[in-house]
């Protein structure tokens, strides 16, 4: 719900930026850990890696269509509109990929 109340100028933030980052990795954590310690719920927790796996590669994706696009309009603004839980790691794949 804290989404509905907030403008662009937090959701393109380092802090919103960190806050995801830590959501991601915590719940990676809890899956992975705790679930796997639990009968009934080690399934669960390999549904969540597979979905964790299945999240980055489509990052992996969006940052190699971002560079093409960037490639075949040199020198031109491109604007990428995407959920802002992307943000980070979007950033973090194109760093210095020139």
């Amino acid at each position: 719900m804290l989404e509905m109340n907030i403008g662009p100028e937090v959701f393109n933030s380092e802090l919103f930026d960190l806050i995801i980052r830590i959501k991601r990795s915590v719940g990676n954590d809890i899956s992975e850990t705790i679930f796997k310690k639990y009968a009934g719920y080690e399934s669960f927790a390999d549904d969540c890696k597979f979905f964790r796996e299945q999240w980055l590669e489509r990052n992996k994706i969006m940052a190699e269509n971002i560079k093409k696009n960037a490639k075949e309009y040199p020198c031109k603004r491109l604007v990428v509109i995407t959920d802002g839980e992307h943000r980070y790691i979007l950033r973090d794949l194109l760093k210095n990929k020139r």
